[in-house]
């Protein structure tokens, strides 16, 4: 049921479907002062309320250390298959990671089990006379409440998340019952949301489109993005998982101690083999590919896919999202269904190039340029 690591492991998480338990940066940032904070408060309420008076002082250590041992193995009794459990640490603080998918009520099931037998059951037992065992039962419930402080905050977050939702390693995703209940319309959330796109700056040519870095220009140019974005407050950083689009608005994200999160539909256009003309028929005819190529039909579809979760998962909030010429293009096509061969023309040689799109709901209200650089980029 369990298996011993020194080591939090680090699993494949698919960030298309995948969102953080924790969505704030900030918060999530500093999740453990809140935690220690709320363990911090509790035993010094421990203290002032007596919660130790009549329990004997060579056993106190004991009846906290076994109350700790009761509280994890009530976790383990929620997951059962092995590696469902990890034994983490880091250094003289040891804790418990669940490894296992759960389902939005045994996952708070999961954290909230040590709490109700250790504590509210402890707790409810002291109404009746119980006589000697009263101060035991009494340290007891404290004792684990001081051991729960992460749970409470944890049991406190869950319910908020939509129904459906499954959970695993401080990630959670939406069933499609879900996604259709809580997809942000204009008559359900009046907020304006702003995704700032950001069209990453020059990059050295080459076959491994994926992990193509910035030349020396383009890391020159991105400081424009970071002082485009200076004053501006940003809720999240959000990339395609092509180096040069999170090398791009990196920057901006170190300034303020934020994480850059990629989702895979974000991607570029797979180039396959050109041949003259290519250019002109993939602009004229959406479904059209050339030769181990992808289209832009296809990469409007994903790209839209996401940036509808982004509007969801981010109303009334401002993003930046580091992006592509194509990509961006077949998202501004798709609101403005004149945007052309043209445009995109225009588009290719602005490295960087930020574009702001306000919404009210899944509803464009409008489109500014907020900066760019001219670059000229080879067909």
């Amino acid at each position: 049921m369990i298996r011993w690591v020194q080591t939090v492991p680090q699993p494949e998480i698919d960030h298309s479907q995948y969102r953080p338990f924790i969505r704030n940066d900030w918060f999530r940032k500093h999740y453990m002062v809140f935690a220690y904070g709320l363990m911090a408060l509790l035993t010094v309420l421990l203290f002032v309320t007596g919660g130790m008076r009549g329990v004997c002082y060579p056993v106190r250590l004991p009846i906290f250390v076994l109350v700790f041992l009761v509280h994890e193995l009530l976790h383990i009794l929620v997951v059962y298959r092995l590696g469902d459990i990890y034994l983490s640490h880091s250094g003289l603080f040891f804790w418990m990671n669940p490894n296992a998918e759960m389902s939005k009520g045994r996952f708070f099931l999961y954290m909230s089990l040590p709490l109700l037998m250790l504590t509210l059951v402890p707790a409810a037992l002291l109404l009746p006379d119980t006589g000697a065992f009263r101060p035991y039962l009494r340290y007891i419930a404290w004792s684990n409440a001081i051991i729960a402080s992460s749970d409470i905050i944890n049991i406190v977050l869950i319910p908020l998340k939509p129904r459906g939702s499954v959970f695993y390693r401080g990630y959670y995703r939406t069933g499609a019952a879900a996604a259709a209940n809580s997809v942000t319309t204009e008559t359900s959330s009046p907020c304006h949301t702003s995704v700032i796109f950001v069209r990453h700056a020059q990059a050295v040519y080459g076959s491994d489109d994926r992990n193509r870095p910035l030349t020396e220009a383009g890391l020159e140019d991105r400081k424009i993005v970071a002082e485009t974005l200076r004053d501006r407050k940003i809720d999240a950083f959000l990339s395609s998982p092509y180096r040069r689009s999170m090398d791009t608005i990196r920057p901006a994200a170190e300034l303020r101690g934020m994480d850059i999160r990629t989702d895979e539909r974000l991607r570029e256009r797979k180039c396959g083999d050109f041949t003259s003309g290519s250019l002109e028929k993939r602009w004229a005819d959406f479904s059209w590919a050339e030769e181990n190529g992808e289209s832009l039909g296809s990469v409007q579809a994903r790209n839209m896919e996401a940036l509808r979760d982004i509007l969801r998962d981010y109303a009334g909030q401002t993003v930046v999202i580091g992006t592509h010429g194509t990509a961006l293009s077949t998202i501004l096509n798709h609101y403005r269904p004149d945007f052309g061969l043209q445009d995109f023309l225009r588009i290719v040689n602005r490295m960087p190039c930020l574009m702001e799109m306000t919404f009210s709901g899944d509803r464009l209200l409008e489109i500014s340029e907020l900066a760019h650089v001219e670059k000229e980029m080879p067909l």
